[in-house]
Parts: C-alpha cells; sequence; structure tokens
C-alpha cells in the first residue's frame, strides 16, 4: 500500500487544540498502546450527560468534487461502534459512515460517503476508512460514539468509549498506507497554511 499525503494534523494527537470537543466527550491522552507499539493510543470518552458524544476536526485545502479517503485506528474500550460524518465547510456535501468494531461491518453508508470498510490492523487495532468528497476547499470529520443498539443521543456512563490513533486525509479513492503528521499536514496542499502555534 503505497504512502499518500496527510492533511489532518496533528494525525496522533486527539487531544490537541485542533480536535475539538463538541459535545459530551472528553479525550484521555497516551492510555494505549497504538498500532506502532507506542503508548500514544488515545481515549475519545464519554462523559456522564445525556445527548451526543463526539468530537471534530477540520482540514483545509481538499480540492472540491475530487474523492478523499477519511481513515482511523480504533479499537473497543466500552464502546464498539464509531459513526463518522465527513462534510464540507458549508455542509454542501455530507455523509456518514457508521463502523460496527465488533462484528467488523458497516451498519451505515450513506449521503456523500460512497464507500467505506473496516480492515484489521495488529494488536486488534482496526482502521476505519470512508471515501468521500467536498463541495468547497474545507474537510470537517466529526467522530461519534454509538450504543451497541444504534442509539447516537444517550447518557453516558462516564467511563466507556473507543481508542483513537492515526487520524489521515487524503486524495484518492483508496486506502492508502497511514502517514503521521505532527505539526502540520504533510505533505500537500494545505501544509503551507497549518503550522502548529
Amino acid at each position: 500500500m503505497p504512502p499518500a499525503p496527510n492533511l489532518i494534523w496533528p494525525s496522533e494527537r486527539l487531544d490537541d487544540g485542533r480536535w475539538h470537543p463538541v459535545e459530551n466527550a472528553r479525550v484521555r491522552p497516551n492510555v494505549g498502546v497504538a498500532p506502532n507499539g507506542k503508548m500514544t493510543a488515545d481515549l475519545l470518552q464519554e462523559n456522564e450527560e445525556s445527548g451526543l458524544h463526539r468530537i471534530e476536526t477540520d482540514s483545509a485545502g481538499v480540492q472540491p468534487i475530487e474523492p478523499y479517503v477519511f481513515s482511523i485506528f480504533a479499537k473497543p474500550a466500552g464502546r464498539s461502534v464509531l459513526m463518522v460524518e465527513i462534510r464540507d465547510t458549508r455542509s454542501l456535501h455530507y455523509g456518514v459512515a457508521t463502523f460496527d468494531l465488533a462484528s467488523l461491518k458497516m451498519r451505515r453508508v450513506s449521503g456523500n460517503v460512497v464507500n467505506a470498510g473496516i480492515r484489521r490492523d495488529a494488536g486488534g487495532w482496526l482502521r476505519c476508512w470512508a471515501v468521500s468528497s467536498f463541495g468547497d476547499r474545507g474537510a470537517v470529520m466529526t467522530l461519534t460514539l454509538v450504543t451497541n443498539a444504534g442509539v447516537v443521543a444517550y447518557p453516558g456512563d462516564g467511563k466507556a468509549g473507543i481508542l483513537l490513533w492515526g487520524a489521515q486525509l487524503s486524495p484518492g479513492s483508496r486506502l492508502s498506507a497511514y502517514t503521521p503528521t505532527d505539526t502540520q499536514a504533510t505533505p500537500g496542499e494545505a501544509a503551507t497554511e497549518r503550522r502548529s502555534p
């Protein structure tokens, strides 16, 4: 599998300010062994509030109408269903992919998400991926915890979540090798303006 540019940064630190806790969730950093063998996997954990439990990140520099693959490594940690919403900044294009990490099956693929799947990786990790396009040059990805019954908005228990690591957004319609990023997107159009503070 050839490498590809990664327009998301930082790709391995979901506690960074570029990943925004949107609703009723927190990120506990470095609590699990990641696919690279280091203790750098983060836990997306629900709080005890009722509602959606999710975080979000964005990326600039995508080409409108062209296909892109969003992917992230995931591992159950009390929750085993992950919903990924992919849209552009004006919500002209919007799609959903819902991954069942226990059965390794897709629960839902809709809207502008035209293909999605789950790929096994080392150490019990799963790489979830979805192909979508965007209507403008901004991409927004939202990661939401879902109950086994498929309920999206629910009272959290303050403990359950999903381990996450290695987010990637790359041009094309096929999953590529993971490319880590830290201080900026690499390499590609978004890199020129995406510098860490």
